[in-house]
């Protein structure tokens, strides 16, 4: 047993320990891929926000969005020396529509009001919409299931909202704000 166990000992001293992942790594930020949204925060305290294109030993390059022109992305280099952090911005691809959403729920109201008018028209006495409250009912149901679709959908967006990015990279270095 004795023998055994210095046998495990000697042999778990040789072997070489595995470098660990943390986010004070450059190599976490190799293993981005090609159009990732990345967040990157520079040391001058800038936030810059675009799509990850490549990475080298000293320098990022990345599509960043235009913040004067809506849309607009520009090719732009930053110098690893004036990064503080990369975050991977964490979206989700099924994020709903808010006007597919009304839609489909007006869609929905509306058949179902439409339902209800003509049942409400057969079975009952003449009111004072006449044998037409079927209209009625649809566009009231219609106008019920948009709202209902619209406040789904962005109550689905405010919870997406409170998604924290991953931290793929932070330098740790106390550092001055470099001046350009």
């Amino acid at each position: 047993m004795r023998q055994t166990l210095a046998i495990l000992l000697t042999i778990l001293l040789l072997v070489p320990a595995a470098p660990a992942q943390t986010p004070h790594d450059w190599n976490q930020v190799e293993k981005l891929k090609l159009d990732d949204p990345i967040l990157i925060k520079l040391w001058n305290g800038e936030k810059v926000r675009g799509d990850f294109i490549s990475v080298s030993d000293d320098q990022m390059r990345l599509g960043a969005y235009d913040r004067h022109s809506f849309g607009a992305i520009r090719l732009r280099e930053i110098n690893r020396a004036d990064i503080h952090r990369v975050e991977l911005v964490r979206r989700d691809q099924h994020l709903p529509n808010p006007k597919k959403w009304a839609i489909g729920g007006a869609i929905v109201g509306g058949a179902a009001g439409v339902g209800l008018g003509i049942h409400r028209d057969s079975t009952e006495e003449p009111s004072t919409c006449g044998h037409g409250c079927w209209l009625l009912d649809g566009a009231v149901g219609a106008g019920g299931g948009y709202m209902a679709g619209l406040f789904a959908s962005i109550g689905a967006l405010i919870f997406h909202a409170f998604r924290h990015n991953r931290l793929v990279y932070e330098d740790t270095t106390s550092r001055s704000p470099h001046i350009h």
